[in-house]
């Protein structure tokens, strides 16, 4: 996959409209400012670098989802740049485990699995 650099998003969209015939060829765009973040600490640019691909779509698009909150947009992101520095993936997409304890997840995927079975 090819990363699209740009200091502006009016300009990766104008990109996007130029080279892309449908939203299907468009896979995802990193977006500049966090990206940005990211580089200004070069340890932390180049643990970012080591991880997959669908690790980094993942999290940035989970910091950007908060773009129209500050406060939990510069948490998220400063959470992100602490666990990269220390070369750490974040585990689960905002984490289960934070809502149930696992016997109650367990306990729930024996259940639907009875219930599958009827």
């Amino acid at each position: 996959m090819n990363t699209f650099f740009t200091s502006e998003r009016s300009e990766w969209r104008a990109y996007l409209l130029d080279h892309f015939e449908t939203d299907k060829e468009i896979w995802f765009v990193f977006p500049p400012d966090i990206l940005r973040a990211l580089m200004e600490d070069s340890t932390v640019w180049q643990n970012y670098q080591r991880f997959s691909e669908p690790y980094k779509r993942i999290r940035i698009a989970y910091i950007e989802a908060a773009e129209k909150r500050p406060e939990e947009y510069e948490k998220r992101l400063h959470n992100f740049i602490d666990k990269t520095r220390e070369g750490k993936l974040i585990k689960g997409y905002g984490g289960i485990e934070k809502y149930y304890s696992m016997s109650t997840i367990s306990q729930t995927s024996s259940v639907s699995s009875e219930t599958r079975s009827c």
